[in-house]
């Protein structure tokens, strides 16, 4: 089941929940209004795509994007 981000217009509330079709309306879980709007949200995915723990995604040394010897002295993955 997909999770959805909605929020409310009674007490501007926004919250996350699991929805089963595209079309379910939940309440709102601070205050029960049944007026929730589906929000639009980013998508993430998160893998290790073969890589082994502790080695950073972006093939950089461990403090940000991929850098030179020259930036921090340290050798880029």
């Amino acid at each position: 089941m997909p999770i959805y981000e909605y929020a409310c217009p009674d007490c501007n509330a926004r919250f996350e929940t699991y929805a089963r079709t595209f079309t379910e309306q939940p309440a709102c879980p601070d205050c029960g209004g049944a007026h929730a709007a589906r929000q639009l949200s980013t998508f993430a995915v998160s893998s290790t795509g073969g890589r082994t723990a502790g080695t950073p995604s972006y093939g950089g040394c461990g403090e940000g994007p991929p850098c030179s010897a020259a930036q921090c002295g340290r050798l880029a993955n």
